[in-house]
């Protein structure tokens, strides 16, 4: 079973055994769209730091409760949502401090894309909490820092290895946090801070990969079920991968 740490969309979970692995020689993993951090909490350590920015403050206050919380607190929220789960309770009544709140708040209340700012409990698709303790050491390992990739000053070498998951063209809904909603992907910044890594890297992107991205060699990882928001039900999508040693031309 991989490990997980909180319920995100977009999480890589259920895909970490269709990528490619870290490289041995690794020295610092980076993920520049941290999210839930499913990648590299699931590949070996070999010694390897791992570093995350991230732009949404709750999911950067998320990882710093877990960080510095304890099981048994974790056990009493569990309870805690446990006894609301039916009046589909405001979080914000329940006088949490603001880790705790942003916790349940993605975990517990937003269980679908772009529904980041519900706040009301509804858990049925809430990750287990023996889940999230089971990944809690794991995430000691992991350097969280607020904002975005591209102002950053992360330092990177030839031995670093990066992981990028970025959220899709056109969308920004699960970059929505409090009254800040984040501007779009730009394709062209992106695709140029890319190809400038100074170290390998792993670029995941869904079925529209190869229309969105031609200039790299895609290939496919998996092929999954996810919800039809519009629709209802599940449809099929094709989850691509891509590995970029070197710069290339854009």
């Amino acid at each position: 079973m991989t490990l997980a740490l909180f319920r995100y969309s977009g999480n890589k979970g259920r895909m970490v055994k269709h990528l490619p692995k870290v490289p041995a020689r690794t020295m610092v993993i980076y993920e520049p769209f941290l999210g839930s951090g499913a990648y590299s909490l699931n590949q070996d350590s070999f010694g390897a730091s791992v570093v995350g920015t991230e732009v949404n403050t709750d999911v950067v206050s998320i990882w710093q409760f877990l960080q510095t919380t304890s099981i048994q607190r974790l056990v009493e929220l569990e309870e805690l949502v446990e006894e609301h789960k039916w009046d589909k309770t405001d979080i914000r009544t329940l006088d949490l401090p603001h880790g705790e709140q942003s916790y349940l708040k993605v975990n517990c209340c937003s269980v679908m894309v772009g529904q980041l700012s519900s706040w009301k409990l509804s858990p049925k698709h809430k990750l287990p909490v023996k889940r999230t303790i089971q990944a809690l050491d794991r995430a000691q390992h992991v350097t969280v820092v607020e904002g975005s990739c591209f102002d950053a000053s992360i330092e990177l070498t030839p031995t670093s290895f990066v992981f990028v998951d970025p959220p899709y063209l056109g969308t920004r809904g699960n970059y929505k946090s409090g009254a800040v909603d984040h501007t779009v992907l730009n394709k062209d910044s992106f695709v140029e801070w890319l190809v400038k890594l100074p170290c390998p890297a792993l670029f995941t992107y869904g079925s529209d990969a190869v229309t969105e991205f031609p200039m790299f060699d895609w290939q496919v990882a998996c092929i999954r079920k996810v919800p039809n928001l519009r629709k209802g039900g599940t449809t099929e999508r094709v989850e691509m991968f891509t590995m970029i040693d070197s710069p290339c031309e854009t």
